[in-house]
């Protein structure tokens, strides 16, 4: 009976201590199970935000850039004495400021303004009507750039716009007089409400939130929003260690200083701009099967009688979770406002195509899968040094790629890749960011740069370059070249009899006249006003000659513009009126061969005989005379 008793303890004993030991070992793989789960949920988040706060980087990065580009063609444009204009001026270079702020605001839908500021700090021209009656020279972007003359662009610190009424950052540039003293700034109001839009469909959960930040980390941006916070100081950040250390991104956790909601961040700095874009996904939501999984693995441990019931659950419900995360990617994937497509490594084939890229390439979405991903490459050999540079362990970020839709004009994209694991094989990520507009934008802004928008003739910025270009031509051919510069003689009377419609129709047709008379290598551009100039260039090595196919040339253009101008004038309300004008034209020229003169000394010249013209009773043609 003793052994028996002996036998039962001891069995029972062992019961006890395989008992404890079991719940021992589950407890243990439990516990390190949930680490692990712990910290592959958290690794996951970090990567999708890590890529959001990249997406949104290049997307800000990319709309400042096509609003500077406007600033820097503005700076350009705008002459010194435009500066000194009066508020509210009805002068016809006023009138055509405000046509060039319109023309370029249409560009850049991001903008709700762009303005000229005097030194003052008066807006002395505007894209919007009236005038805004404001005075900026007591602000911190006016006085850095007044101060520093090479600040180069400014971006304001976020404000309330007196013209919209909506939170705005003012990017502004300086303008010089010609002695270099500071003549006012050039500036682009970007409205905010642009980006919160942006942020707004990002697939964040239920508590994400997604803001912008200028460097002092003041708020500019947000969503959800946050009307009482914005341009709020936000000082003792976390992402504030980073900058401090001169770390441009990174992923942190912390508690939100806006709504007190923890989260897990990724920020990053917006190229060398002093703005900042922070990403965060609640930590509520993202381990909220994390959480469960506690309490389903605390009962499991303690109830030892389901400790298999409970693996298995636990075992589902991971799967379900990562089912979860990956259906959640897809998702963020397939409403990104950023085009995207995975294609398999090897089998060149695409494998998944969000909605954006099925519009970028033009296609129905369920027509894309299965497609060769180089199809619609207009270089196939872009893509094959993607992969090669991918297989090197090198990024490959913002890579230009040009793309030809077969029936549609040619689309530029920015694009990015990386290498990933989609289903059992190895696949090829790719964003691509269309900047088809923004370089349709940039043409146009070269063509606004360089020609007339009246006439489309070259300005003079323009024929500046073709007469260094012809200067260079003939030192190196030994050949004679010449240069003429036109005045109207009788423009004013029709202008003031029939007012600016007939007179630009008759700047057009002048336009079109001396074309017919000149060869197309040579250059004919609106100098300004009712002056025009013409290059033209490989005449004869023989200075006489060039002299007799210059006056040739010359005399052909002075009798084609004499001839009279029959124009049709539209007229308010009632029908066409036809004007017959006769207007003539004074013209001088100069030659030029093998100078090492500048530009601006050859159209001086020019200019100095078309004046002997006019004083010697206009209608005339008159050579430059000089001992060189």
């Amino acid at each position: 009976m003793k052994n028996t008793s002996f036998t039962i303890r001891s069995v029972f004993s062992l019961t006890i201590l395989s008992g404890v030991a079991g719940l021992a070992g589950i407890v243990t793989l439990l516990v390190t199970g949930l680490i692990n789960e712990h910290q592959e949920a958290d690794k996951h988040v970090q990567y999708e935000m890590d890529n959001i706060s990249r997406l949104l980087e290049e997307h800000t990065q990319s709309t400042v850039q096509k609003v500077d580009l406007i600033l820097l063609d503005l700076q350009g444009q705008v002459r010194p004495n435009d500066m000194r204009l009066s508020r509210g001026a009805n002068s016809s270079r006023a009138r055509d400021l405000y046509a060039l702020l319109k023309s370029h605001l249409e560009t850049v839908p991001e903008v709700s303004e762009l303005q000229l500021t005097n030194a003052k700090g008066e807006h002395i021209y505007s894209s919007s009507v009236p005038l805004p009656l404001v005075n900026i020279s007591g602000l911190y972007y006016f006085t850095r750039l007044r101060d520093e003359m090479v600040a180069g662009l400014v971006i304001s610190p976020p404000a309330i716009s007196h013209t919209t009424n909506k939170w705005s950052l003012v990017m502004t540039r300086r303008l010089n007089f010609k002695d270099g003293s500071f003549a006012g700034v050039v500036n682009a109001v970007l409205d905010m409400e642009h980006f919160q839009n942006q942020f707004a469909t990002l697939n964040l959960d239920v508590h994400g939130a997604v803001a912008l930040y200028d460097r002092e980390l003041r708020l500019a941006a947000r969503f959800p929003p946050s009307e009482k916070d914005m341009g709020k100081v936000f000082s003792g950040l976390t992402v504030e260690e980073f900058l401090r250390k001169g770390e441009k991104h990174g992923v942190f956790h912390a508690k939100s200083a806006v709504d007190g909601i923890t989260r897990l961040f990724s920020f990053r700095q917006v190229g060398d701009l002093p703005l900042i874009i922070t990403v965060g996904i609640a930590e509520e939501d993202y381990l909220a099967v994390w959480h469960r999984h506690i309490w389903q693995y605390s009962i499991g441990a303690v109830i030892f009688c389901l400790m298999v019931v409970a693996f298995s659950l636990r075992q589902r419900q991971a799967e379900e979770a990562l089912h979860q995360d990956e259906v959640r990617f897809r998702y963020m994937l397939e409403t990104s406002p950023i085009a995207v497509s995975i294609a398999s490594s090897s089998g060149r084939k695409v494998l998944f195509a969000n909605q954006r890229y099925a519009e970028l390439i033009e296609m129905q979405p369920d027509q894309v899968e299965g497609i060769d991903p180089t199809v619609y490459y207009l270089h196939p050999k872009n893509y094959e040094e993607v992969l090669q540079s991918l297989s090197q362990g090198e990024r490959v970020t913002n890579k230009l790629v040009e793309l030809l839709v077969p029936g549609s004009q040619m689309k530029w994209v920015l694009s990015s890749y990386l290498n990933l694991k989609y289903g059992n094989e190895l696949a090829t990520l790719g964003w691509f960011y269309d900047i088809t507009e923004r370089k349709v934008a940039e043409e146009r802004i070269r063509i606004l740069a360089f020609y007339d928008t009246l006439t489309q003739l070259p300005n003079r910025r323009l024929l500046n370059d073709r007469l260094g270009q012809a200067l260079a031509a003939s030192k190196r051919s030994g050949r004679y070249g010449a240069l003429m510069f036109l005045d109207l003689d009788n423009f004013k009377s029709l202008n003031d009899t029939h007012g600016h419609g007939a007179g630009d129709l008759l700047l057009i047709e002048v336009a079109h006249r001396i074309n017919s008379c000149v060869r197309e290598t040579d250059t004919v551009s609106r100098f300004g006003g009712d002056e025009y100039a013409v290059v033209i260039s490989e005449l004869n090595s023989d200075k006489d000659k060039s002299i007799a196919e210059a006056g040739i040339v010359a005399e052909k253009i002075r009798v084609t513009l004499a001839e009279p101008y029959l124009l049709t004038v539209p007229q308010d309300g009632k029908s066409d009126c036809t004007v017959k004008h006769h207007c003539t034209s004074s013209i001088g020229v100069v030659l030029f061969f093998n100078h090492e003169v500048g530009s601006e000394a050859v159209l001086k010249c020019a200019d100095i005989a078309m004046y002997q013209a006019k004083e010697a009773g206009r209608n005339l043609v008159r050579f430059y005379e000089s001992d060189n």
